[in-house]
């Protein structure tokens, strides 16, 4: 009898071991799982590790609706789903009625509905409809009470936009600021959380925008949030609702235990991210900025602005990356060897992509015009300085002045690096990549478990 048992051990540790062989092959995993208890429940492991959905509504049952459904239906699938996609149409305004908005719309008693995934660790929410009051004082109650909240290794919330903008004159009242708030209420501790603020497509509305300082008084703020990276996306269109999100994200993030900040920002961003930065400097270990749609250089000045970033209070700092604007190109070097110089001599790695404009200066010296040292001598004593990479970048692709440009640019910087830099640390390449926060790639099948195997 005991030989039997250890038979029938063996014999499930090798369906596992061929399971697992064929983890990312979903047409056999589904085939295996039609062979007996054992192989679902060890082929389910894997199909179900990730699921995306279109929409929360769906005609061909594809939508959150329907998971959630099913899940409730057979409990024991819940425990599988490790990561979350739920992707929606993306433009919405003028299209449906209010009826058919609250349907399609995402709310409260979805989130919550997630604790039947116990194992979720990844959620992702792209182009969806948010309403706070899709299910009534039931819902509401969740988002004010005292519900359980969860905690996720990824949350990403992008063009995640209130379904209250469907009147437009609520726009200029905070409302999707509060929306996303009630969003973040359902969560405790977010090891890397992605913010991207909705798109605005609500045309011919006159009302003025209220500022940031006279909206944030009126929200209603969760308990702060532990997280641990962050990667801010606001609006590019519009510096007012930018900075917004900024103030709100300042509320939400605890000020201690951020590690790392990834944030596109523009002028108008510059006073709220100096606020942010400055009260999590000392926590701060990997910064990186991505600076494109900042083209008013001229305006503010860069000794200005990386001051205002707080760079020197960043004193646990190990990490710089930045990418640099490409206009207006006669402030551009001054521009980034002011942020070099404002760097705590504790960074380890520095990666600068740095666009290559038609009008390059002959040399750094005549580029700075006597506002800053073309000099990075400095940097011989910073004792744990690893890397100092300049990856060149062609704002218009790899067009027949690119090779001509990437060496004259790449020699002006070897002509101010020292010697001992320029053979241990110093990297000048050629970069096609932007470094701007990327999200994975979607996954277009949807897993839609056949009747056998409930």
């Amino acid at each position: 009898m005991e030989a039997s048992s250890n038979d029938t051990r063996l014999f499930n540790e090798l369906i596992d071991i061929v399971i697992d062989h064929l983890h990312d092959d979903k047409a056999s995993l589904a085939a295996c799982s039609l062979v007996s208890r054992t192989w679902r429940n060890s082929g389910q492991f894997h199909l179900l590790e990730s699921v995306t959905l279109l929409g929360v509504t769906s005609e061909k049952g594809l939508g959150l609706d329907a998971f959630l459904a099913s899940v409730a239906q057979s409990p024991r699938i819940g425990h599988y789903v490790r990561e979350l996609r739920v992707h929606g149409e993306g433009s919405w305004f003028g299209k449906y009625t209010p009826t058919e908005l609250r349907a399609l719309s995402l709310g409260p008693t979805h989130i919550r509905a997630l604790v039947q995934l116990p194992a979720l660790r990844r959620l992702f929410l792209f182009d969806l409809l948010w309403n706070s009051h899709r299910d009534g004082p039931e819902g509401l109650a969740l988002i004010r009470g005292p519900a359980a909240r969860r905690g996720l290794q990824k949350l990403v919330v992008q063009h995640v936009t209130s379904a209250r903008f469907q009147d437009p004159g609520q726009i200029h009242d905070g409302i999707y600021a509060q929306d996303a708030l009630d969003i973040l209420s359902f969560f405790s501790a977010v090891d890397t959380f992605y913010f991207g603020t909705p798109r605005f497509e609500v045309d011919g509305c006159e009302s003025p925008l209220l500022a940031p300082t006279d909206i944030v008084p009126h929200l209603r703020f969760p308990l702060p949030l532990h997280i641990g990276s962050l990667i801010a996306d606001p609006d590019a269109l519009d510096n007012a609702r930018s900075s917004l999100a900024y103030d709100v994200l300042d509320h939400v993030c605890l000020s201690d235990g951020l590690h790392t900040f990834r944030a596109k920002i523009k002028p108008g961003d510059i006073g709220a991210v100096s606020h942010f930065v400055s009260t999590r400097a000392q926590s701060i270990r990997h910064y990186q900025l991505d600076m494109s749609a900042y083209i008013a250089l001229a305006r503010l000045g860069a000794r200005e602005t990386f001051s205002s970033l707080c760079l020197s209070s960043c004193t646990n700092l190990e990490t710089f990356e930045l990418h640099t604007p490409w206009y207006p190109p006669e402030h551009l070097w001054q521009y980034i060897l002011v942020a070099l110089a404002s760097l705590p001599e504790t960074v380890r790695r520095i990666h600068v992509c740095v666009y290559l404009t038609s009008t390059l200066p002959d040399c750094l010296a005549d580029a700075c015009a006597g506002l800053i040292a073309p000099d990075l001598a400095y940097m011989t004593r910073f004792p744990q300085l690893a890397t100092l990479e300049f990856a060149l970048r062609h704002p218009h692709g790899n067009d027949a002045a690119y090779p001509y440009r990437f060496q004259k640019c790449k020699r002006m910087i070897e002509e101010v690096v020292p010697a001992e830099l320029k053979r241990g640390v110093l990297k000048v390449e050629p970069c096609d990549c932007l470094l701007t926060p990327a999200l994975e790639p979607v996954c277009l099948s949807v897993l839609k478990p056949s009747k056998p195997l409930y």
